[in-house]
């Protein structure tokens, strides 16, 4: 047998069902940018087009460099 339904159980539910629901959008926040520095395969294209240009592989451009053969790759491709 069910308990009957007393006003303050009544209100209680009542009044979560009115709750509105907080989504992203309603939440407001900033994102403070701390660097203005470039890219570090940006900062490297120099160096890396003149390496590349007197016949290394990327591999060996990152090795020197400090970096891996991908951002070597990607610091000779990009143009300033």
């Amino acid at each position: 047998m069910k308990k009957p339904c007393t006003s303050k159980a009544l209100s209680k539910s009542w009044w979560t069902l009115l709750q509105p629901i907080r989504t992203v959008s309603d939440i407001d926040f900033e994102i403070p940018v701390f660097s203005s520095d470039p890219f570090l395969y940006q900062q490297l294209s120099v160096e890396a087009k003149r390496l590349h240009l007197l016949g290394m592989k990327f591999k060996d451009i990152g090795a020197a460099l400090g970096t891996d053969g991908k951002t070597a790759k990607k610091a000779c491709l990009w143009r300033e």
